[in-house]
């Protein structure tokens, strides 16, 4: 086709780690969409993780950006799973374990 460069010499998107061919404003149809609707590059697509936009997990010690209930995307599924944000079950105490015999 003339007129086209060659693909090893077109422009990749700018969005982080996305190997995608840039198609308008310097990224592909996927990030170019989500600028559209958006304003801005969303979630893992971003390149800066904006606070107004991106609130941190309320889990203490985790700086992961909240997806849904204050909770980012691995302490949600763990609600959901597990009806707990802890992965592991605690152990019984050996208190209760003696008071039962």
């Amino acid at each position: 086709m003339a007129g086209q460069k060659p693909r090893s010499q077109q422009a990749k998107c700018k969005a982080q780690n996305c190997i995608r061919r840039a198609t308008r404003a310097g990224c592909c149809s996927r990030h170019y969409q989500q600028i559209r609707i958006h304003g801005r590059l969303t979630g893992r697509d971003s390149n800066v993780k904006n606070p107004d936009f991106d609130p941190d997990c309320t889990v203490s010690g985790c700086t992961n950006p909240q997806l849904a209930l204050g909770y980012c995307i691995k302490h949600h599924r763990r609600w959901l799973r597990y009806g707990r944000l802890s992965k592991k079950l605690k152990p019984p105490s050996r208190k209760a374990a003696n008071s039962n015999t």
